[in-house]
């Protein structure tokens, strides 16, 4: 059967119906996957998409996402030795600043509304203007990595604990033997005397 501008197999209706397509598909794909996806536009960095994980992981509706910046009185931003994270130095805009991608950022967000602590490990990646070669957006991706922090500080304060358990049981053995070798030193010389 040829095709004809009135049949749905028409090659302008596919094209159409192909980037309709990939649209949804897009979206389906940002909603299934178990990260949070945020879009920061070009050159402002304002989020112009988060997928449903990331609204949910930090507790705000879609439509409350769009439009805001890194600085925004929703969240708070801690870098891991629990200095404030400066606009400029959010993972997400260093990208479209420098066009440098990142990789499994660690940072602690602080959710205003929730007073909550949430521990992110977030990834970046520049979407570049294929004629210009110049940032379009940067797709930044993360996932709560909360309840693995609290665990590793837990661990790593039965380390320390472990470890200053054991010097303190090195440092009393070793006094005990010190008393131990005096106490033999005197019965020795106590015995050579008396001879």
């Amino acid at each position: 059967m040829k095709p004809d501008a009135n049949n749905s197999l028409s090659p302008e209706k596919n094209i159409t119906i192909s980037d309709n397509l990939k649209g949804a598909r897009l979206d389906a794909l940002y909603d299934i996957v178990s990260s949070g996806v945020v879009i920061h536009e070009a050159p402002s960095g304002l989020i112009s998409y988060a997928n449903s994980t990331a609204c949910r992981i930090l507790g705000i509706d879609p439509e409350t996402m769009q439009g805001k910046s890194t600085e925004d009185a929703e969240w708070q931003m801690y870098d891991l030795n629990g200095s404030v994270v400066k606009p400029e130095a959010h993972p997400a805009i260093i990208t479209l600043r420098t066009g440098k991608e990142l990789t499994d950022q660690v940072r602690r967000v602080h959710l205003t509304k929730k007073d909550e602590d949430l521990w992110l490990s977030i990834s970046t990646r520049v979407v570049l203007d294929p004629d210009k070669k110049s940032p379009i957006e940067v797709i930044a991706t993360f996932h709560d990595i909360t309840e693995e922090h609290v665990l590793n500080e837990k661990l790593n304060r039965h380390l320390e604990e472990r470890n200053m358990l054991i010097r303190e049981m090195h440092h009393r053995v070793k006094n005990n033997l010190s008393v131990m070798h005096s106490i033999i030193s005197l019965q020795i010389n106590g015995s050579n005397n008396q001879e």
